[in-house]
């Protein structure tokens, strides 16, 4: 097992104390017997000293985040409150950070019987990374950390498919390290989301060709033309 720096370092200044005691006074033109205790004694303090130094600057002792009680609110924002069937809209997704977030992740969450999801972009005040999930974003945010409020996270592209009322929102996966925000100082902040509803209203029935014919022969005879109409008998 290999010895660590420290413990290296402290072994070469003892060393290196026992030598200074030898060398000083032979270096006078002095020849004293040493004693072993004048050596390893302040070896060892010195040792001691370093070894405690340098261990406290490799392995500092942990410190308490200020930061533990932190929320993030993320509200979805939808381009349109209702949307006919097969038609497409876009959700947008802010939030409000009142300590400066260095990355953040989370999914969207929708009901896909309702809607499809057509893509899912990372806003341009983000560098995006790579996820296992199409409903999922992951990003840094770089070059500058986000802060303040109504800061555009991503924006999705969904296609109504059913009718009904469609609820988008986001949420965190726990133990996900892809997901949460993150601050610069230290620790991670809880999420609050704000969803947002969609309606899609059920299709409007298609009237058959035989009832504009009706419609037509009725109206035919509501307004009757006057050539028609049989000319007076003058008495």
């Amino acid at each position: 097992m290999s010895k660590s720096k420290p413990t290296r370092l402290c072994c070469v200044l003892l060393l290196a104390t026992c030598v200074l005691v030898v060398a000083a006074p032979a270096r006078a033109g002095l020849f004293v017997p040493v004693d072993p205790c004048c050596c390893v004694v302040p070896g060892i303090a010195l040792g001691a000293l370093t070894w405690l130094t340098i261990t406290s600057i490799v392995n500092p002792p942990p410190q308490e985040c200020p930061l533990t009680s932190g929320a993030v609110a993320v509200q979805a924002v939808a381009s349109a409150s209702e949307v006919e069937r097969n038609n497409t809209f876009q959700v947008s997704f802010f939030g409000d950070f009142d300590h400066e977030v260095v990355s953040l992740g989370f999914h969207v969450d929708y009901d896909p019987s309702l809607i499809t999801l057509n893509s899912l972009t990372v806003a341009p005040a983000f560098k995006p990374l790579k996820t296992s999930a199409p409903n999922a974003v992951a990003a840094l945010a770089y070059p500058a950390t986000a802060f303040g409020s109504d800061v555009l996270l991503a924006t999705a592209t969904f296609t109504a498919i059913q009718s009904g009322t469609a609820q988008i929102g986001v949420s965190v996966t726990p133990g996900n390290v892809k997901e949460g925000f993150f601050y610069r100082e230290c620790g991670s902040a809880s999420l609050i989301s704000t969803p947002t509803t969609v309606t899609i209203p059920p299709e409007r029935p298609i009237p058959e060709p035989s009832t504009y014919l009706l419609l037509l022969l009725g109206s035919g005879l509501a307004i009757r033309p006057r050539w028609l109409k049989r000319p007076r008998i003058a008495d």
